[in-house]
């Protein structure tokens, strides 16, 4: 999960900076994309993580 942050994190930067637009939009639509995908990938993460958590307490 933490790599995914961190990633997503990066990607935010890069996002946040206008340059990225004037000079490549592709690779700001490539970017958009790939952090949509990583929220996903955490949602089910975390998700996974409460059902063991539940199992655990049972």
């Amino acid at each position: 999960m933490a790599a995914l942050e961190n990633e997503q994190a990066q990607i935010s930067t890069r996002l946040n900076d206008p340059e990225l637009y004037k000079g490549d939009p592709a690779e700001g639509i490539r970017l958009n994309r790939r952090f949509a995908e990583i929220e996903e990938e955490l949602m089910n993460c975390i998700t996974r993580w409460d059902e063991l958590e539940s199992k655990t307490q049972d």
